[in-house]
């Protein structure tokens, strides 16, 4: 069961998503926030496994709320949800740790595949993120093995898949990971797969 915090300004907002998410058997609606702060007080006392957050909040926006959950609780995944498709939102929410990114038209049965997705270590964003944070395509100097790992990530697969797949260790997997990001100047996994996929045109 995924424990789910929703955090929106907006109690219509805030109703529509309770409602589609609790008729999911896998998802459980823990609580709901109005805004930032809030969100940040009950992250700390129910330790969700995911939050929705949205980014235009009152008392404390949801990238400042986002940052400071990440400092807590950085295990605790985040899906940034909003009807603001500014790139500097996109670009500061994923600087904060941010784990995804859909606009509040998204289809309910692909954000039930996206918390889900999120909730077990995958990334699966909206397009309007990829079009958002891709950077020109660069020479990275990938090893051979870090090549098979890359593309992988940059498909969504977790690192116990990758591992399982590609018959090396966890461990390996994790090492050439931290690898792949020093490679592509970041460290935030929803951010690799964006210029991953980029980078290999998937």
């Amino acid at each position: 069961m995924i424990k789910v915090l929703i955090a929106d300004d907006q109690e219509l907002i805030l109703d529509g998503l309770k409602m589609i998410l609790d008729l999911e058997n896998s998802i459980e609606v823990i609580a709901t926030a109005k805004n930032g702060l809030e969100c940040l007080e009950k992250s700390k006392d129910l330790n969700p496994d995911l939050i929705l957050m949205d980014i235009r909040m009152p008392k404390m926006d949801g990238i400042e709320a986002t940052k400071k959950i990440k400092e807590f609780n950085s295990d605790i995944k985040i899906i940034a949800l909003t009807t603001f498709n500014d790139k500097r939102s996109v670009k500061r929410i994923f600087e904060y740790g941010a784990d995804g990114y859909v606009l509040k038209d998204i289809e309910s049965d692909f954000l039930i595949d996206i918390i889900e997705k999120t909730a077990n270590g995958q990334c699966l964003l909206s397009n309007y993120v990829f079009q958002s944070l891709l950077s020109e395509k660069n020479d990275y100097d990938f090893t051979d093995l870090e090549i098979k790992i890359a593309e992988e990530l940059a498909k969504g697969v977790s690192n116990k898949k990758i591992a399982k797949k590609l018959n090396i260790a966890y461990g390996t997997v994790r090492n050439k990971i931290s690898s792949i990001y020093k490679k592509i100047d970041t460290n935030n996994r929803a951010k690799a797969v964006i210029i991953l996929r980029e980078y290999f045109k998937l």
